[in-house]
This record gives structure tokens, C-alpha cells and sequence, in this order.
């Protein structure tokens, strides 16, 4: 059976390697100060007490995401933050991922540019079918923000309403994935069977096809190649010497 050694992977972003020591770091060119310290310390000493609810009020500038970034470094948990619109969620996630850089700070929102539902309007009788129109940028982060949450510790996840649904549950989505290394080498067959009944991948036919997502394309020639599009990434495996395997 033909195999296939993966020799490129390239990503949106590099993936970060979780930090030494404390699970969450705070960079920041300042420390603390004013009501700042005294804010942190009692935030923690009642989580860590067993409070579940805890109100930080501070006027605009005050430094409420550096007490929040603070605080989740001391208490060391994954931690979700919610926000009631996607503009505020993308502007706490850059200024929380400013002050935890070498954490997995990812957005969670709704993937949806424009959504109009179903509707029946009985006066008129007049029916609405569904409108809607997906960002993919935002479909590839809400799937980052899931494989962060599986495989690290260090998360800080910065979603809206939306993260209420989800996008299934945990054990299928593991399930409904395929784990792919830089050196890593694999069966073709088990590969395309997996993509297309598994991931509902579709096969490309021109190689300058738009790399879109949910897409792979094989090539012949001096040695066969696959190239595999995801969400958000893009890997490249040639064929595999069968003395390596």
C-alpha cells in the first residue's frame, strides 16, 4: 500500500508552546498599581475560597482586563470570558493575549456576517426563507479555540453568547479528527477514506484550485503528493521511501 510522509505543515498561526514553570505568565511593561494589587489579591483570595461570584467595577481605564489578566494567571485554570457582542470580544482577546503571550487566548463567537431566520408573516402571507452568510475566518477561530481547549491546559477563551451552543460534543469532535505530524507517515487509503467518510472532505482536481477548506488534492508524478486543506491550516505530505516506514 502506497504511504505518504508528511513534510509541510504550515498554519494561520504558529502554534506556542505552553510555557515552563506557572501555567499562565503576565507580561507587562508595569506592575500593578493603585487599587490594582489590592483588587487582584482579594479577587483571588475569594475564588480560592470557594465564592463563585465576584464583582470588579472600575471606571474606563482603570485596568480591568490587566486585573482579569492577573487574576487568571494566579488562580491557574482554563478560564472563559464572555461578552455581550463580537467587537468587545475581539478587543478583550488582543489586550488579554497582549498580557498572557504565551497562552492560548482564543475567540469564540458567532461565525455569521449577516443571519435573517425563517419567518411567516400571516397579515401579508408572506413567507421569509432563512439568509445567512458565514465568515470563515471566524468558523477556522471558533475551531481553534475547541482544539486549544482539548489539548492544553493554559486556555483563556474570550467567546459571546454563541459559545451556549457549541459546536458538538467533545468526545466526537476527538472522534471526527485526524492528527497530523511534521515527519509523520501514513497510509494513503486509510487517509482518503478518513477524510471523505469521517470529515465529509471533498476531493480537488486542478492544482490551482482556491485551497479552500474541507479540500484535498493528490498529485502524480516523480513521487505522489497530497495536500490537505483544514480550517485554518494547510499540510503537505510526499511519498514515503518504504524503508522509512
Amino acid at each position: 500500500a502506497s504511504r505518504l510522509a508528511v513534510t509541510r505543515l504550515d498554519f494561520e498561526q504558529p502554534e506556542e508552546a505552553q510555557p515552563s514553570g506557572a501555567l499562565f505568565e503576565v507580561e507587562a511593561p508595569f506592575p500593578p498599581s493603585g487599587d490594582q494589587a489590592s483588587a487582584i489579591s482579594q479577587l483571588v483570595e475569594r475564588l480560592q475560597g470557594g465564592s463563585r461570584y465576584q464583582v470588579l467595577r472600575g471606571a474606563t481605564g482603570t485596568g480591568k482586563t490587566f486585573v482579569m489578566a492577573h487574576t487568571i494567571a494566579k488562580l491557574g485554570k482554563p478560564t472563559m470570558v464572555l461578552c455581550h457582542n463580537k467587537t468587545l470580544a475581539a478587543q478583550l482577546a488582543r489586550e488579554l493575549k497582549s498580557y498572557l503571550p504565551t497562552a492560548a487566548v482564543e475567540l469564540f463567537v458567532s461565525y455569521y456576517n449577516y443571519y435573517r431566520p425563517e419567518s411567516y408573516h400571516v397579515q401579508s402571507d408572506t413567507y421569509l426563507k432563512k439568509v445567512a452568510s458565514i465568515n470563515k475566518e471566524l468558523d477556522a477561530m471558533r475551531h481553534r479555540a475547541t482544539k486549544a481547549l482539548i489539548e492544553r491546559d493554559d486556555v483563556v477563551i474570550v467567546a459571546s453568547v454563541s459559545c451556549i451552543y457549541g459546536i458538538g460534543l467533545p468526545k466526537e469532535y476527538v472522534e471526527r479528527s485526524v492528527q497530523i505530524r511534521r515527519d509523520m507517515v501514513m497510509g494513503v487509503e486509510p487517509l482518503i477514506e478518513t477524510l471523505q467518510a469521517d470529515l465529509f472532505y471533498e476531493e480537488k482536481t486542478a492544482p490551482r484550485e482556491d485551497p479552500k477548506s474541507g479540500g484535498y488534492l493528490i498529485e502524480d508524478g516523480d513521487s505522489q503528493s497530497l495536500q490537505h486543506f483544514g480550517r485554518g491550516s494547510y499540510a503537505t505530505a510526499q511519498a514515503a521511501d518504504h524503508s522509512d516506514v
